[in-house]
């Protein structure tokens, strides 16, 4: 009796494997999901089938959301912008680069080129190859609607995409106007121009009775008219002159250009508020920007410091290596990728990349609770930080000295802590 219960558990098993190797699921899982999607859409544009006809097969919505689009109503079929060449619409995952938006869009995408969104990432805080070596440590600036996807370089080699701010196959431009489009990639700890604009007046107004009513959306300001250059109005530094200290983390921009930035962008402003007051707010956010420069130049002053005198606890060369940098020294952006700093880096890192963000983008959304009370005090806790901070290292670099124990890698100085964060990882 227990070998027939054996034998009969035994044949139920084969039974069950048998079924479960039948399954589509188990297909899936054997050949890659991938692979069998591409080839039953290869299998039916083969037979003659046309792009929807597959299409709504598997992905109706998609479908649906093309003929709801301007794009149907003028004729715009799929193979306008995705091309006939099934191969080729498998190996980029069916992206379209913004250079085959602009056969059609020329204006747009002319302007869309001098734009910060398209324009090719070149300054010194990340390359280019920081971006796709990025990919798979801090979430993939490249990835699909990732925040810098607009800036990517396409397959074919030209600049830019356009789907992060029209990502939808309705092409809708309720959608890309509408803030909530701008939040996906503008908002944060490093880039609060969402938290900051939706504690505007602007926003109140706008959530309210929208534009119409009086209230500003992100375009409204930055890309009136429809234009696709965003960057046309906005200064994003300093104007240069003399007594203004050299600053790493704001450029300074020369008077004429300045100037004629300021004005148009004061013209901007215009179709809502007097002249006198626009300019006096955007100074007074020039005040703001200014002054909170100086207090990061004044903190990266001190820690380069610290590096030449060999008091950093770890310090690069003992730490485990940056991504980007290795053992290089480095203050700014690039800090992302070190995983090891000590305690002061840190804090500079959370003033320069966080604190002095929010501050300044709260000074030019006209937020003076933010600007004034929260941002800039937390910009002077942090130099105050830095500042003491500085000097505790010192004094505990004089004391060792003077009974002769030199600093160790890992932060320990002889019998006390100097103030480190841990050196080399296992």
């Amino acid at each position: 009796m227990a070998e027939e219960r054996s034998a009969s558990r035994l044949n139920m098993r084969r039974l069950a494997v048998a079924a479960l190797a039948a399954s589509p699921l188990f297909v899936l899982a054997a050949f890659g999901f991938a692979e069998m999607y591409k080839y039953f859409f290869m299998s039916q544009a083969s037979s003659g089938a046309t792009c929807h006809g597959c299409h709504e097969k598997l992905e109706k919505k998609l479908v649906d959301q093309w003929r709801e689009s301007a794009h149907y109503r003028k004729g715009v079929m799929c193979e306008s912008c995705h091309g006939e060449d099934h191969e080729q619409i498998f190996s980029v995952d069916g992206r379209v680069s913004a250079k085959v938006c602009g056969d059609c869009h020329r204006k747009a995408y002319d302007e869309f080129l001098k734009s910060k969104h398209g324009h090719q990432i070149t300054h010194t805080k990340y390359t280019d190859r920081d971006l796709d070596k990025s990919y798979d440590t801090v979430g993939g600036c490249y990835l699909t609607l990732g925040c810098h996807y607009s800036q990517r370089k396409a397959e074919d080699g030209t600049q830019g995409s356009c789907q992060p701010c029209h990502p939808s196959h309705s092409a809708s431009l309720r959608v890309s106007r509408d803030p909530r489009i701008c939040n996906k990639c503008h908002q944060g700890t490093d880039n609060p121009q969402w938290e900051v604009y939706k504690n505007s007046v602007h926003y109140a107004i706008y959530s309210v009775d929208g534009v119409r009513g009086g209230g500003a959306s992100c375009v409204t300001c930055h890309m009136p008219g429809a234009t696709h250059d965003d960057g046309q109005f906005v200064n994003s530094g300093l104007m240069e002159r003399q007594g203004l200290p050299k600053l790493s983390f704001v450029k300074t921009i020369p008077k004429d250009q300045f100037v004629a930035k300021r004005s148009a962008m004061i013209q901007v402003c215009r179709d809502c508020h007097a002249s006198k007051i626009a300019k006096r707010s955007l100074e007074t956010a020039d005040h703001f920007l200014e002054r909170g420069a100086i207090m990061v130049e004044e903190a990266k002053s001190i820690i380069e410091k610290l590096y030449e005198e060999k008091l950093l606890r770890p310090m690069p060369e003992d730490r485990d290596p940056n991504l980007f940098t290795g053992s290089a020294f480095v203050l700014g952006g690039r800090q992302l990728f070190d995983q090891h700093s000590s305690d002061i880096e840190r804090r500079f890192y959370e003033m320069v990349m966080f604190d002095f963000p929010f501050m300044w983008r709260g000074a030019y959304h006209n937020l003076p609770e933010l600007q004034t009370w929260h941002a800039n005090e937390k910009l002077k806790g942090d130099l105050i930080y830095i500042r003491n901070e500085a000097l505790r290292l010192r004094n505990f670099a004089g004391m060792y000295r003077e009974k002769g124990l030199p600093p160790k890698p890992d932060g320990k100085q002889g019998g006390g802590d100097a103030g480190g964060s841990g050196g080399k990882g296992n």
